[in-house]
């Protein structure tokens, strides 16, 4: 994979995980604290990103 691609799907991941993280704590952060808010979307993209490399390199 070309160092620019790479750089493009990090920048990507940053975004949406930065925009997730906002919409999380603006939801749930003010009953709950920032880091917990932070630790469910840190957890949930990492779910995500194992459920999407499962069905790209699942070779049956």
């Amino acid at each position: 994979m070309k160092k620019s691609t790479e750089l493009l799907l990090v920048g990507c991941g940053c975004f949406f995980g930065g925009a997730l993280r906002y919409v999380c704590e603006t939801l749930i952060g003010p009953s709950v604290s920032e880091a917990f808010a932070i630790l469910v979307v840190n957890v949930s993209g990492c779910f995500l990103i194992g459920l999407i490399s499962a069905g790209l390199f699942n070779d049956a």
